[in-house]
């Protein structure tokens, strides 16, 4: 918590928010019920956007957790009107077609019909396959699959989580007195605020230390680059083959600048580099 600014005044509260589940009144029974909470929003929409992503309609089971979600999510948050009760269950639009009906509050319960699937699917296709080629659906993809790391992080915070398990003493302790890798590189970046390649290499020469009294014959190398850019910039890249065909367009230099990943090329580079100077070791 200590390695992001305004961690327990910001960030702490709106985890916590996000994370507690809205509060739905049961009419029936006379009392308050617990609701479903906008990290759990969170979570169906990113399923429903990965399910977009394949040229998709939802699954039957996704789109019963989305009605679950949103209607439930919604009809508590409406605001009474004086003598007119919130009705229990939000109408279902007429287009969407439905099987049965369920017991709680969701209503009744979506079921798009295989027909439909189909045609979607046939109608999808042309288009998921030209974005597909161009490189979009892959990049979304990627995306989506790193924003599911955000209600996972909101829940871990919400649930009190401050720190990482070890902490980092037990690691730096450990790492001193067990490291042996004969060869190690450090990258650090020039605009990163919670960097700690400083503390990182002040380990490693511990623990170099300590083999060398123990097995003085041993070589143990560890090098030492910052390169330019932030926490992130090792991160911030097109998938490869969106790379690849921008630098036969472009050239390699223009395709790194007008896609913004050169510090993520920079950071390939130097690790190809020294892992070639590793093997020929």
């Amino acid at each position: 918590s200590e390695a992001v600014p305004f961690f327990e005044e910001f960030f702490a509260p709106v985890f916590t928010s996000i994370a507690a589940p809205s509060i739905s009144d049961k009419h029936d029974a006379g009392v308050k019920a617990d609701g479903p909470s906008s990290n759990d929003s969170l979570v169906v929409g990113l399923k429903l956007a990965m399910a977009a992503t394949q040229g998709q309609l939802p699954s039957d089971e996704l789109l019963q957790e989305a009605q679950r979600v949103f209607l439930r999510g919604g009809r508590s948050s409406m605001i009474p009107i004086p003598g007119l009760p919130l009705p229990n269950n939000i109408p279902t639009p007429p287009f969407f077609p439905f099987l049965g009906t369920s017991n709680d509050d969701s209503g009744p319960r979506l079921k798009i019909p295989k027909e439909i699937r189909e045609a979607y699917a046939q109608w999808a296709a042309p288009s998921v396959s030209q974005l597909k080629e161009a490189g979009v659906l892959p990049l979304i993809h990627e995306t989506i699959i790193s924003l599911e790391q955000i209600p996972k992080l909101v829940d871990e915070v919400a649930d009190g989580a401050r720190d990482f398990n070890p902490t980092p003493s037990l690691v730096r302790s450990a790492a001193g007195k067990a490291y042996r890798a004969r060869r190690t590189l450090i990258l650090g970046y020039k605009d990163d605020p919670i960097d700690e390649s400083d503390e990182v290499e002040e380990v490693l020469r511990e623990a170099l230390s300590i083999t060398r009294m123990r097995r003085p014959m041993v070589e143990i190398d560890v090098q030492r680059k910052t390169l330019s850019g932030g926490h992130e910039a090792p991160l911030i890249a097109p998938p490869l083959d969106v790379a690849e065909r921008a630098e036969d367009l472009l050239g390699v230099d223009s395709s790194r600048e007008v896609l913004r990943y050169s510090e993520a090329a920079q950071t390939a580079d130097d690790l190809l580099r020294w892992l070639d100077e590793v093997c020929k070791a």
